[in-house]
């Protein structure tokens, strides 16, 4: 795999990947894989994925708590099955020179089984397999404890810093070692950085993460559950290729700011998925695409880690309702892309010679007009923009509209205003246009 954004595009559809996989329980218990090693059960669960439900990308994460028994840790594990280190094990200098500084091969079985299970998927299956593990912050907080982590960020930053030297140091050779065994992308899951703010960020995970992305060849995937919408800027600084969010995080509005060529996986409530019914999930998949149509840059998913309760229809229901949403080609997402932004900030001189030149489609024309009208309303909204400037940009798309260039002979069928699985048959100036327009103009 090259740039994500490419073999995005290159697939001609939209891609879904659920974080976490799915109902494993079930796929675990079953007598002809008991005898198997645990790199292959693994990379069987993994091909089950793939083939059962559809996910377009596969990965098996090791947590924080595997890589600190893989150090040396002790753990303690509850009634419900989870596994946790046992705190206070690492105060200060002198108890971190007691772990083990090791490779993660060199740990096996603890860490081997996540690595050996890319090699062994791509005898199963042709889709992308990746790499994965928790990061270095999120495991320094493993090894510290989570208070003393944060406490660490302010009142002793200095040893902190060589914690997190040994943590990225883990990372970074387990990333070495899955690119060795043929991942297609590296997937870092950072939970304990939406703990800290952007600048602590920057200096704790981001630095670590950017060198481990820099050192590496295939696409680097961050995740980072909870709402981190105030560290965005900071994900983008790491130089992931793939940033995924929680149902906390606007997409749209991630559409609007991010850079095209950095992808948005997310963000289906994860706790909807495990507890509410499929009805309510399929809403929430409409709602998703539909706010995300008109850009490339997005793989539809959970927005945190799939409970193995879930059910499997809340799974399934993902796949089948993106399934039902129309995408478009590289050449058209690039025109909608190019002409919405030209409408935000473009005379109407520069907009109508554009118009005129027929490069453009109606369908294009209009789509583009949507986001621009949708772009200036959120920004109006959020205080991006004052609202003499707003009413500016909105009195130059009136008049644009005015003109008849979008809207003569302009067939409703074309357009790609989805609502659930049927078209809206409505035009701007009857419908869209009126609404927003109306909803901030200046009496």
């Amino acid at each position: 795999m090259g740039k994500l954004i490419d073999y995005i595009l290159d697939r001609g559809r939209r891609l879904v990947c659920p974080v976490g996989g799915g109902p494993a329980k079930a796929f675990f218990a079953r007598p002809d894989i008991a005898h198997l090693p645990e790199h292959e059960k693994k990379a069987r669960w993994m091909a089950f994925q793939a083939q059962e439900y559809g996910h377009d990308f596969l990965f098996s994460t090791m947590l924080d708590v595997d890589i600190c028994k893989a150090m040396g840790l002790k753990t303690f594990t509850l009634d419900d099955g989870s596994e946790h280190v046992i705190e206070n094990q690492v105060r200060n200098e002198d108890d971190l020179k007691t772990l083990n500084i090791i490779h993660p091969l060199d740990s096996s079985p603890v860490a081997g089984k996540f690595i050996h299970c890319v090699r062994a998927f791509k005898g199963l299956s042709d889709k992308p397999v990746g790499g994965a593990c928790f990061g270095p912050f999120t495991t320094a907080g493993g090894i510290l404890g989570t208070r003393n982590l944060c406490l660490a960020c302010i009142e002793n930053p200095e040893f902190l810093h060589r914690v997190l030297a040994l943590t990225s140091g883990f990372v970074l050779a387990m990333a070495r070692a899955c690119e060795a065994c043929g991942a297609d992308f590296f997937w870092i899951a950072e939970p304990s950085g939406v703990l800290i703010s952007p600048s602590a960020f920057r200096e704790f995970s981001g630095q670590y993460i950017k060198n481990i992305f820099q050192s590496i060849v295939r696409p680097g995937f961050l995740h980072v559950p909870g709402n981190a919408g105030h560290l965005i800027d900071e994900f983008i600084r790491t130089g992931a290729q793939c940033l995924s969010l929680d149902h906390h995080i606007d997409l749209r509005n991630m559409a609007h700011t991010i850079p095209s060529d950095v992808s948005i996986l997310g963000n289906i409530n994860s706790l909807s998925m495990l507890f509410d019914p499929v009805h309510e999930v399929a809403k929430q998949v409409n709602q998703l695409n539909l706010s995300i149509k008109n850009f490339p840059n997005f793989i539809v998913g959970s927005g945190g880690g799939v409970s193995p309760d879930t059910p499997e229809e809340n799974i399934k229901i993902m796949f089948e309702r993106t399934g039902q949403f129309p995408t478009r080609s590289r050449e058209a997402f690039a025109q909608v892309d190019s002409l919405w932004h030209a409408m935000v900030t473009h005379s109407f001189d520069d907009i109508r010679d554009m118009l005129c030149t027929g490069k453009f489609c109606r369908e294009i024309m209009c789509t583009s007009f949507e986001e621009a009208c949708c772009f200036l309303g959120r920004s109006h909204v959020k205080r991006t923009i004052c609202f003499s400037d707003y009413a500016r940009h909105m009195k130059k798309l009136k008049r644009l509209l005015d003109t008849g260039i979008f809207m003569d002979d302009f067939n409703p069928d074309h357009a790609l205003f989805l609502e659930g699985n049927s078209y809206m048959l409505g035009s701007l100036r009857d419908n869209f246009f009126p609404l927003i327009y109306s909803l901030y103009k200046q009496e």
